[in-house]
């Protein structure tokens, strides 16, 4: 009777599905992978059209919405193995990097301010942050650069005068650096006004620059 209940416990055992196929819920995904950052139930939520969805499911499409929101789960898998990342809270599709109806980007938000771009391609590969690309940039680099294409939009640019206690250079979560400072400097009639300055250099390189009088 003994060695009979063993072979029934075993035959039982055998017929169980291994954890990774029977509990294979969306939410139950980085439970699952040792290490992995822990990735919040929600990130998993379909997009739907009538929450909100319209335009998406205008551009894309169903299939273009069903192709996105694998990007958006494995995305998100992918961030979660990454030592920058502390936790997962967001994966959405990135509007303004995307191009509907081939080439859709997801940006993945961590608890930590950690933000990472990725295509498809992108999946299962080793990234950068959002702030890890922006720090390639020095202060003292981005904040001569500011400077100059300041002085380079005034009517009398020898006339620059740039507070030195002004000067700041932070980056948020997007990963771009912003330079800001006050200075004075003449117009045209030879009058010394106040301004600010601003000057914001992209992750993907771009540098804008803002001037407003006080």
């Amino acid at each position: 009777m003994k060695r009979a209940f063993v072979a029934l416990a075993m035959v039982a055992s055998s017929c169980q599905a291994p954890p990774d196929i029977a509990d294979n819920s969306a939410s139950n995904i980085s439970a699952q992978r040792v290490g992995a950052a822990p990735i919040d139930p929600g990130v998993y939520s379909p997009y739907v059209r009538e929450n909100g969805w319209q335009k998406t499911f205008a551009k894309w499409g169903d299939a273009g919405v069903r192709r996105i929101q694998k990007l958006r789960e494995a995305a998100a898998e992918t961030v979660a193995q990454n030592p920058k990342c502390d936790a997962v809270e967001l994966s959405e599709i990135s509007d303004q990097r995307s191009a509907p109806p081939d080439s859709p980007v997801v940006y993945v938000d961590c608890r930590n301010s950690e933000r990472f771009y990725l295509s498809e391609a992108d999946v299962g590969g080793q990234l950068s942050s959002e702030k890890e690309k922006g720090s390639r940039f020095s202060s003292a680099e981005l904040i001569s650069r500011c400077t100059s294409e300041v002085k380079s939009r005034l009517n009398l640019p020898s006339t620059f005068d740039r507070d030195f206690f002004s000067v700041s250079d932070r980056q948020g979560t997007s990963g771009n650096r912003v330079v800001e400072f006050t200075f004075e400097a003449k117009n045209a009639l030879g009058l010394t006004l106040p301004a600010s300055a601003r000057c914001v250099m992209t992750t993907q390189g771009q540098f804008e620059v803002e001037i407003n009088e006080r």
